[in-house]
């Protein structure tokens, strides 16, 4: 749907030649030197040296310019060069194309003014300007030059369009399995009917769809014009999106009769179940004895037709009779590419504590309190993943930072002068950081560098308040959930390789560092941890077990301590 047509006497003379492993020189006949000398390898190496020579005197003006007798003495060929007259621009106009179209592609008149004629410049402006009238409903548009007169050394020209017909479209509709609202794909690309035909639009329609976790494009897209619209046509088929997994793991146990305690979480993904593109995770986990977790979130996008989309989360947790922590999450989010969004949201955090036996008597606060907090803050998310369940390449981005209010409640089974030194009512701030990149090796394998941190800030801080790291999720090595810290990051090093699409064997090394500055704690150390597993695909799901190490404040490594754990995950 392109056509340029430029009326500028550009000619090259044409050479074929033998050569092998030769020197070619340029005779510069009006100066009297040699112009440009290089080798060449063969005709192609001859034909492409040539050719980038005749370029950059063309970019000077020299539109004329021939080479011709062709000498052979040895192994060094000469041509004799012609460069002819050095034109420039008298005035380059425009004609009657659109003063937009004309303006995005950096087009001024006065730069086309008494300057060398470039040829490349002047494709640049015209291949720009046509993408103006593409992307604005004209896809047969045509330009040309037009007007051409020579005087002197100077040449005039005139930039005139042809748009053609415009053309808005029509529908998108699609063939295939895939169970998906229409709405919901004309938000999701882009595309509403009676919109103007943009071919930028049209192109990246594969590549957007590559990004639905439930669909798989069957075919590429199909354009079908009639008249002055285009009808938009898909082949698209429903994928495996939603999934469950669990995982069972075994840690050392304090009982002393030796046996191990037995971890465990499930985690159910429902991906597009009523064809609108929503998502709901619910996931539940036993990590020590009496504690427990359960998160669940829901996301709705293209409220209202808009790119805009809903989301809330709720999380529990309980440890053992210690406390129990609530925290309620909704979320205004601005879609963007694929499933990438910019997202305000409000949170409410409370912890209660469950149990005052024993505390009555203190003369000091207790690790843990009666706290609660209302924040405000930004979250961004990014993804670039070639496949989301066992990625080779690509980037997996989440940004996350809020402030709030934060407000320390008396407890009535501690004496009351304990709070008296306290500042009950503060300013508290958060922030998180995760990412992942992946990074291909070779034919079959990945590797793997991942960065998990995050920060809680203020004052009289508590360890019920404070994040939980460790276990197969964050730091592999160590007990799940087991180390407090107020501010952490880890680094994960991960080399994989790829058995099959579901399927792959790895070795891993991650470290951390974080602190813990709550009431009665100073803690800051440096813990790691290494270990291998392997994941692989069964008629029942997705099968992984991992073998972990760890080690912290410079203890040795103890084989006792090790960490297994088991998982499977099932697509549906």
């Amino acid at each position: 749907m392109k056509s340029i047509l430029f009326l500028l006497p550009f000619f090259f003379a044409g050479f074929s030649a033998l050569a092998q492993d030769k020197v070619v020189l340029i005779h510069d006949l009006e100066n009297n030197k040699i112009a440009h000398r290089f080798k060449s390898s063969g005709d192609l190496a001859l034909r492409d040296g040539l050719q980038n020579y005749f370029n950059t005197l063309r970019e000077e003006g020299f539109l004329a310019a021939t080479a011709d007798s062709l000498t052979q003495r040895g192994d060094t060929l000469s041509y004799y060069l012609q460069k002819g007259q050095k034109w420039k621009w008298a005035r380059l106009y425009n004609v009657n194309a659109d003063e937009l179209a004309l303006s995005s592609s950096g087009f001024r008149e006065r730069q086309f003014r008494n300057r060398n004629i470039s040829y490349r410049k002047v494709a640049s402006v015209m291949e720009k300007t046509l993408q103006y009238y593409e992307n604005h409903g004209y896809p047969f548009a045509a330009l040309r030059l037009d007007s051409i007169r020579m005087s002197g050394s100077t040449i005039s020209a005139g930039i005139v369009a042809e748009p053609g017909l415009q053309i808005r479209i029509d529908s998108v509709n699609w063939r295939g399995s895939a169970k998906i609202t229409r709405k919901y794909l004309y938000n999701y690309l882009g595309i509403k009917p009676g919109d103007l035909y943009n071919e930028a639009v049209i192109r990246q329609l594969s590549a957007r769809l590559r990004e639905i976790p439930f669909l798989i494009e069957t075919r590429p897209p199909e354009v079908f014009l009639m008249d002055e619209l285009a009808l938009i046509r898909l082949h698209l088929n429903g994928r495996k999106a939603s999934n469950f997994s669990g995982m069972i793991g075994f840690l050392p146990n304090n009982d002393p009769t030796g046996r191990l305690l037995l971890t465990g979480e499930a985690v159910l993904k429902l991906r597009n179940g009523l064809g609108r593109g929503e998502s709901i995770d619910a996931e539940w986990r036993r990590l020590q004895a009496e504690t427990q977790s359960l998160n669940i979130r829901l996301s709705y996008p293209f409220l209202l037709d808009l790119p805009v989309g809903l989301d809330g989360t709720f999380n529990l947790y309980k440890r053992d009779t210690t406390f129990i922590n609530l925290q309620q999450n909704i979320g205004v989010q601005y879609l963007m590419r694929g499933t990438d969004f910019f997202k305000a949201f409000y949170e409410n955090r409370s912890s209660r504590l469950l149990s005052t036996a024993g505390l009555q008597n203190l003369l000091e606060l207790p690790d843990y309190a009666d706290v609660r907090s209302n924040l405000y803050g930004l979250e961004f998310s990014f993804t670039r993943l070639d496949y989301r369940f066992n990625p080779r390449k690509g980037l997996r981005m989440l940004l996350r930072a809020g402030a709030g209010n934060r407000i320390i409640d008396r407890n009535p089974a501690l004496k009351e002068e304990l709070y008296d030194n306290l500042v009950l009512r503060s300013v508290q701030y958060n922030g998180m950081a995760d990412v992942d990149w992946f990074i291909p090796l070779f034919r079959q394998s990945t590797f793997n560098v991942g960065l998990n941190a995050a920060f809680l800030a203020g004052s009289n801080l508590f360890e019920n308040e404070l994040h939980r790291i460790g276990g197969n999720i964050s730091l592999r090595g160590f007990d799940e959930e087991s180390i407090f810290a107020s501010s952490y990051a880890i680094l994960n090093l991960e080399y994989r390789f790829l058995t099959e699409e579901n399927s792959f064997l790895f070795l891993f090394g991650n470290g951390a560092w974080y602190e813990n500055v709550a009431i009665n704690r100073n803690v800051r150390d440096w813990p790691y941890g290494f270990g291998a597993g392997t994941s692989f695909e069964t008629r029942a799901g997705i099968f992984t077990i991992s073998y972990a190490l760890g080690s912290q404040f410079g203890n040795p490594i103890a084989f006792r301590t090790a960490k297994v754990h088991f998982g499977i995950t099932s697509l549906f």
